[in-house]
């Protein structure tokens, strides 16, 4: 009687071993990354934040030559007299040229900004989908303190990884 019970008692717990094993290798796993972390600490978009500053100074060079130029004219036409209507027209001109290079650029800028934003979101989205598949995450959810993930637990937070990962790969590292 004894063997008709251990056989059916060590199938049904060979069966459940089987099942837990194969549950937990088909598990998968979600892991998260502090997007701010990963965006400010991203090498691609160091350089073209310099890049950006750069250009910014050299526009506020251009600018303050200008307003300078304009200031000098205003000067020297007030000091002679504020006679001279054809001086006054051009230093109109001026500042009202002034004035159109300045918003050119500040549109400009915003401009650039949103194509930098846009080209470092591009890239990083596909290193951590590339991150993703080689870790073999099903999900790498994005964390950026709007709500979308309220708790996380530190043994899934993977952002130090994504950081150097997408660095690694950024300077061709990887």
């Amino acid at each position: 009687m004894k063997k008709e019970t251990i056989i059916p008692v060590a199938l049904s717990l060979l069966i459940c071993v089987s099942c837990i094993l194969f549950i937990s290798m088909t598990r998968t796993q979600n892991v998260y990354v502090i997007n701010a972390e990963v965006y400010n600490d991203f090498e691609m978009k160091k350089q073209l934040e310099a890049r950006m500053i750069s250009v910014q100074q050299q526009r506020k060079n251009i600018l303050d030559s200008l307003g300078l130029r304009i200031e000098m004219r205003l000067q020297a036409y007030q000091m002679n007299g504020a006679a001279d209507t054809l001086e006054a027209s051009q230093i109109r001109n001026m500042q009202q040229d002034l004035y159109v290079k300045q918003n050119m650029f500040a549109e400009d800028n915003e401009r650039m900004v949103g194509q930098y934003e846009e080209q470092i979101w591009k890239q990083l989205n596909q290193y951590a989908q590339d991150y993703g598949k080689e870790k073999g995450y099903s999900i790498v959810f994005g964390a950026n303190g709007d709500g979308g993930i309220m708790y996380g637990d530190e043994v899934v937070n993977v952002t130090e990884d994504l950081k150097l990962y997408a660095n690694e790969k950024f300077k061709g590292s990887k």
